[in-house]
């Protein structure tokens, strides 16, 4: 999880942090990376006094577990320097199991004394990001590395990585052990719905089943119910007990037992929908990407492939930033501007000043999309937060909208790591639009994004919201850096993202970042594996889902009001999202999707996801419906006329239904 911060050819764009904090609420996990080229950049090497981390021992909760226990990883590390760690700055770290990270501790805020232990929990990250790791029979060696993401500066980290001497035996649980897997459901037409109750025996023996065990209720309610097996033989997942019931338009809730075992489920039965439409081109104006263009040893050192690939993607908007004097950068910013493809400009609090920045500005004219605060000062310019950022965030907005070239230009506030802790101090500043970093961290695309939407608006009360920074990497052997996914789920989860960020109102959304910036074919460093484009300028397939939805929702022109659009929809919406658009010829896209995990990071593979059978009821035929996957391919899968109900399959994907009016 390390990164790097770079302060190349004097642009002031400090590198960002890839970050994957804990939703306490959701279990939802947000890890933080921060650079790795820097460490002269902001701080002189000398001789002050600095902590230093030592790892003692990893222990395990429970002590000795067996097959099937949910592990949580306890570190012990001590302050082996000779000054405190930062109060309030997270001292945490990631816990592995065969090299391979499974969990995270990002809670602990005190500052440590030299000399002083303390032990560090598991607080995120696992399979069900609670930061828990399932235990399976097994002799495994695991680990723990203090401070991953370098937010403590150190004057020693060679004891900040261990590896415990003797491995963790896992034994096997004799007997029978079942584990409830999920409920799935089926619903006709009529509203007679079955429910399917389905388990896993990890244990040694076979699981008997005995009237009791299971059971379904519905809205608090029972729902008669049947065993399909007798029995369930050790190693095997499968159906074990169905249940029946006629449901009532509207939404339901269900629960299956399995021993003391629970789980929940909402059931959507005949429900009439009426999602907002969004004009359709405010999708394609909402796509941006992070860029680096003066990093001129790493991919984007090729600036003839990395335009070329952002004019065939159709993405509008790049992020970087640069200085004055730097007439490279500034050329090639209006260089891609001249292709329609225009900036959002960072600023560097240390290398310009709010004068500068309006000089920078007019020097890059139209090029200038917005302007964008300190990238996330709590971190990269802790000595100057939160009140020196803050007066230079005001002197900034203020020298801006002051100039009349310069005041029509949007100005975005600081986006703040772990804004949670930090958007309270910072407080109010002056600004446009509010900044964020939602970093989903490997796990759900929608993953800590409403906490970040609240803690911004502590910054930017009342006003729109930009996020400058999110995304994926395809890092799945990762060892530094946030869990990785493979680039099959990339291209599920990134238009899954862009759709879901639009739903909750964000204005426009920059993924991090275009381009992977150097060859590692290990697989292993989470920082190599960001972009959309490979090191040979490949696109990976998510960049392909991208531009595809681009171009079937771009439709530039002057701003309409949408008229509104409803349909009913029967069967299985259990984690439905949907977003709806609509094109100024009356063409409206109903884009559906499953809100499913699609990468295991447990097993470190693709999940496989069934789709969802839903059945649609519009309110009126249109002339042609055409239904397609993105992601999957250009070309349309069905194409239909003149129907006033409609059925499909909803995957873990964006489905878009193209529909045409008379």
């Amino acid at each position: 999880m390390t990164g790097s911060l770079a302060v190349l050819g004097g642009n002031g764009y400090n590198r960002p942090m890839k970050h994957l904090r804990l939703h306490a609420m959701l279990l939802l996990a947000f890890l933080a990376c921060l650079p790795t080229r820097f460490e002269t950049a902001l701080h002189a090497q000398g001789t002050e006094k600095l902590p230093a981390l030592a790892v003692l021992a990893v222990k395990t909760l429970p002590e000795q577990p067996a097959s099937g226990d949910s592990v949580r990883f306890v570190a012990v590390v001590k302050n082996v320097g000779d000054a405190p760690t930062p109060e309030g700055v997270i001292l945490g770290g990631v816990f592995f199991v065969d090299g391979a990270p499974v969990s995270y501790t990002a809670q602990y805020r005190h500052a440590v004394a030299p000399g002083e232990t303390v032990e560090l929990t598991a607080s995120g990250g696992g399979g069900l990001g609670d930061g828990t790791w399932q235990a399976k029979t097994g002799s495994f060696q695991i680990g723990f590395l203090a401070d991953d993401v370098n937010r403590i500066k150190q004057s020693d980290r060679s004891r900040a990585r261990f590896t415990a001497p003797r491995p963790l035996v896992v034994s096997r649980r004799d007997g029978p052990q079942l584990v409830l897997r999920r409920l799935s459901f089926r619903a006709a037409p009529s509203g007679q719905t079955r429910f399917e109750m389905v388990a896993a025996n990890i244990g040694t023996q076979a699981a008997l089943f005995a009237p009791g065990d299971a059971a379904v209720t519905l809205d608090g309610q029972p729902v008669p119910g049947r065993f399909l097996v007798a029995a369930l033989p050790p190693s095997t997942e499968a159906p074990i007990f169905t249940a029946s019931s006629t449901l009532t338009p509207g939404r339901h809730t269900a629960d299956a037992r399995l021993l003391k075992q629970m789980l929940t489920r909402a059931v959507w039965l005949e429900v009439p929908l009426l999602p907002a439409v969004r004009p359709a081109d405010s999708f394609a104006d909402s796509v941006g990407v992070c860029v680096h263009l003066s990093y001129y040893d790493t991919t984007y050192g090729k600036y003839a492939l990395i335009k070329q690939r952002l004019k065939e993607s159709g993405i509008r908007y790049v992020r970087d930033g640069t200085t004055p004097g730097n007439g490279d950068v500034i050329g090639k910013m209006k260089d891609l501007a001249a292709s329609g493809i225009r900036t959002d400009l960072i600023v560097d609090p240390r290398q310009v000043s709010p004068a500068q920045a309006v000089a920078l500005v007019k020097a890059l004219g139209p090029a200038a999309a917005t302007v964008e605060g300190p990238n996330e000062p709590n971190l990269f310019y802790s000595d100057l937060f939160p009140g020196k950022i803050r007066d230079y965030q005001n002197a900034l907005y203020t020298a801006l909208k002051a100039d009349p070239q310069t005041a029509a230009v949007p100005v975005l506030s600081p986006a703040l790591a772990f804004p949670g802790e930090s958007a309270p101090r910072l407080g109010s500043v002056a600004c446009d639009f509010g900044a964020l970093h939602p970093y989903p961290g490997g796990q759900l695309p929608d993953a800590g994004l409403a906490d970040g939407i609240r803690d911004t608006g502590i910054v930017a009360p009342g006003k729109p919201l930009m996020t400058t920074e999110t995304g994926y990497d395809t890092a799945t052997a990762v060892t530094s850096g946030q869990p990785g996914v493979s680039e099959a789920a990339e291209a599920k989860y990134l238009p899954r993202l862009l759709l879901d960020e639009g739903n909750a109102g964000i204005r426009r959304c920059f993924l991090y970042e275009f381009a992977d910036e150097k060859p590692e074919p290990g697989m292993h460093d989470a920082e190599e594996h960001f972009g959309l484009i490979r090191t040979d300028g490949t696109p990976k397939p998510a960049l392909t889902a991208i531009a595809r939805l681009i171009r079937l929702l771009s439709d530039p022109g002057p701003a309409f009001v949408p008229k509104p659009f409803s349909y009913t929809a029967t069967g299985d919406a259990t984690d439905l999202h949907q977003s709806v658009f609509e094109k100024r010829n009356g063409h409206v896209f109903l884009v559906l999707w499953v809100n499913a995990r699609s990468y295991d990071q447990n097993t470190h593979a693709d999940a496989a996801i069934a789709s969802q059978p839903l059945t649609l009821q519009l309110t009126h035929p249109y002339a042609r419906i055409v239904v397609s996957l993105p992601a999957q391919s250009a070309l349309p899968l069905h194409i239909y006329s003149h129907l006033f109900t409609l059925t499909v399959s909803v995957p873990d994907e964006p489905l878009v239904i193209e529909m045409v009016p008379k």
